[in-house]
């Protein structure tokens, strides 16, 4: 325990000393209202401050609960802090640190801002509603919708949309350098007839490697969410049939769209006229149907016949 020396004490009017030697205190002292140092207060008078309650230095360090520690310039708050004013000032490369190890930094450089993670894990930003990025002006940069999509803008404007089956760009397309590819979906183990459904989630290309097993053949395309609504009035969709043949006699005549047939909905067109009437004798036919929706569950298609042979 510490010492508390006061050379004066006053009485309440301040009708003269009291004592005028002062006090010297070697225990534990308690007052019941407040005490008043007219002179300077340092650590040489105080070694220690044992307070049930509020104590106040200078503009104020408040604990209400915890504790707080200094040691070699860095202190250690036991609880919660409460920062009454309106911001926190740090200067440049100032940072906040955060983790046992300090894995985590917020700083400003002077010139950029930084968050800054020294370790491989995920840094993770967590929103119970939706989530915005948007520039000093207001224009969005990048919105996340809970439950929904993400959506990338450019000045202001939306360019590409996530959607439940994939993803939507608004505008062109431009691929700088490297392949597109595309997922074709290979049948080995049946041949395409009228009761081959052409599914689009496995892809835009269809490979059937065994025979095409019949005349005159009316193939199915279709979706999981159907292909009227993954298409939006305007859109265009192209699919790809590639099938070995045996026969000139097997051929495909017609495509149906969610199983619309041709006379209920969709309307076909063939380049060079007319539907075809065979099919190659040999080798691989290849079949090519643009998909165009005019209205809902309507269509008009345009499509081509390559024969292998």
């Amino acid at each position: 325990m510490g010492s508390l020396i006061v050379r004066t004490i006053k009485g309440v009017s301040d009708n003269g000393n009291i004592m005028e030697d002062g006090m010297y205190v070697t225990g534990v002292s308690t007052f019941t209202g407040n005490v008043t140092v007219g002179g300077t207060l340092t650590y040489d008078d105080v070694t220690n401050i044992d307070s049930v309650g509020l104590i106040t230095a200078q503009s104020g360090i408040n604990v209400s609960a915890g504790n707080v520690k200094v040691n070699a310039g860095i202190v250690t708050v036991g609880a919660g802090v409460t920062i009454s004013s309106d911001f926190i000032h740090l200067r440049d490369n100032s940072k906040i640190n955060l983790g046992i190890a300090s894995d985590f930094q917020i700083y400003h450089d002077g010139t950029h801002n930084y968050f800054k993670g020294s370790t491989s894990a995920d840094t993770k930003i967590i929103q119970n509603g939706n989530f915005l990025v948007e520039s000093s002006a207001g224009e969005t940069i990048l919105r996340g919708l809970q439950n929904a999509g993400c959506d990338l803008w450019y000045n202001d404007t939306k360019r590409i949309e996530t959607i439940s089956t994939g993803a939507s760009v608004y505008g062109a397309l431009k691929l700088q350098n490297g392949l597109l590819r595309e997922n074709v979906n290979r049948n080995t183990s049946a041949a395409a007839n009228a009761a081959t459904a052409l599914n689009l989630d496995n892809g835009m290309v269809h490979w059937f490697t065994t025979n095409l097993g019949a005349a005159n053949v009316k193939m199915n395309v279709v979706s999981g969410a159907g292909i009227n609504t993954d298409m939006a009035i305007g859109d265009m969709i192209s699919v790809t049939i590639m099938t070995a043949v045996s026969s000139s006699s097997n051929f495909i005549e017609q495509v149906r769209v969610d199983g619309v047939e041709a006379s209920a909905g969709v309307t076909t067109y063939w380049t060079g006229g007319s539907a075809p009437t065979d099919g190659g004798g040999s080798g691989v036919d290849t079949y090519a149907f643009n998909i165009v929706k005019t209205a809902s569950a309507r269509y008009d298609m345009i499509g081509n016949q390559v024969k292998g042979s």
